[in-house]
């Protein structure tokens, strides 16, 4: 670069990172925002630390204005004193307005709470693997991204547990395993109340688990014979209450495998006596096929053609894992395969439904596809 251009561009950076206004206040206005989803929109907190190309930074009112290229890893938002919530990104931009206004735009956020460090190990060591053997090189490049990504996210686990326990915040993790208190429910019969306890039992199902359109190694649990294409999880809602279960609708939590389907739905398949409610459903394979059943011919009446508008993800996979597992109707999983997520939190009151008629299936023999 010659003398001429290095000066031109200083002066311009300059011009550009003056000082803020005096009167800005000593609040900043955050606004968070992914492709999805807005998790802060101009909502004043005290302060932001990012993870920036050029370095770590902290991010108060009357900042000197900039725009940061951000790399993987934590976004910490100071919403008081006593309030701290972290998410993990793998990249994006933050922008720092002269009115001390902060906008940050991401593909991919997620609670830093929701992650599995043993999930994350796992991945890393298999990322590092395929960019070490792959023949390709765009698959080299691939797998260097996800190194760069799982680098980075194992060691924001590695370090949270060192702060303070009263600079966490007081909102419930989102583990997506079988015990999962749900907090966000389908618009059907009637509102929960804030005693979430009675549905920590109740079995998850998610769309990819029926999914015509997906690999045994990416989620699906059902036979080709018995699947169907792009189901979505209000269909799924819908093929519980033709059965006669009870069921409670989770907008918001997504599979790792299947981010650009989120739904999942929960299922109450037993008494509080740990009676089934169906003599003929007693275990969490034989609602998967009895729900496959059904979804197929709902498809039959409105079948889906295409896939749901979807969000990148980056973090398939790495979130805490869930219970349950094995195969339904012949279908066979990977180990990995039962790891469970949940995508970005959702807003609402929670509601539940239940169904009254009754079906039945009958069990097919065993066929791999």
């Amino acid at each position: 670069m010659s003398f001429l251009a290095r000066t031109a561009r200083a002066a311009f950076l300059r011009y550009y990172a003056t000082e803020a206004p005096a009167g800005s206040g000593d609040r900043l206005r955050l606004s968070f925002a992914l492709p999805h989803q807005t998790i802060y929109s101009n909502v004043e907190v005290q302060q932001v630390n990012v993870a920036s190309t050029a370095g770590d930074m902290g991010i108060l009112a009357n900042h000197v204005p900039s725009i940061e290229q951000l790399k993987p890893g934590v976004i910490e938002v100071l919403e008081n004193p006593n309030t701290i919530k972290k998410y993990f990104v793998s990249g994006g931009f933050a922008i720092i307005n002269p009115n001390s206004s902060l906008d940050i735009n991401a593909i991919e956020a997620f609670p830093l709470e929701e992650f599995s460090i043993e999930n994350v190990r796992t991945n890393l060591a298999e990322a590092q693997r395929v960019a070490s053997t792959a023949s390709t090189e765009e698959e080299k490049a691939a797998a260097r991204i996800e190194v760069e990504v799982y680098e980075a996210l194992q060691g924001a686990l590695g370090t949270k547990k060192q702060n303070p326990p009263n600079m966490f915040p007081t909102i419930p993790m989102m583990e997506l395993d079988d015990d999962d208190p749900p907090d966000f429910l389908p618009e059907f019969s009637r509102v929960t109340t804030d005693d979430d306890s009675a549905y920590k039992s109740w079995t998850c199902l998610y769309p990819v688990y029926f999914d015509s359109t997906k690999s045994v190694q990416q989620g699906r649990k059902v036979i080709k014979d018995i699947a169907s294409p792009h189901p979505l999880a209000k269909d799924i809602a819908e093929a519980v209450k033709i059965i006669g279960l009870n069921s409670l609708y989770e907008p918001h939590k997504t599979h790792p495998r299947d981010w650009e389907n989120p739904g999942r739905v929960r299922v109450q398949l037993f008494t509080e006596n740990k009676r089934p409610f169906r003599s003929e459903i007693s275990n969490r394979k034989e609602l998967i096929k009895s729900v496959a059943l059904e979804l197929s011919k709902i498809q039959k009446i409105n079948p889906q053609q295409f896939p749901p508008s979807h969000s990148p993800a980056t973090f398939s996979g790495i979130l805490k894992e869930g219970k349950g597992g094995g195969d339904i109707g012949g279908a066979s999983t990977s180990n990995s395969s039962s790891a469970l997520a949940t995508a970005a939190a959702g807003s609402g009151q929670p509601t539940s439904s239940s169904g009254s008629t009754s079906s039945s299936s009958k069990k097919k023999g065993r066929k791999r596809k």
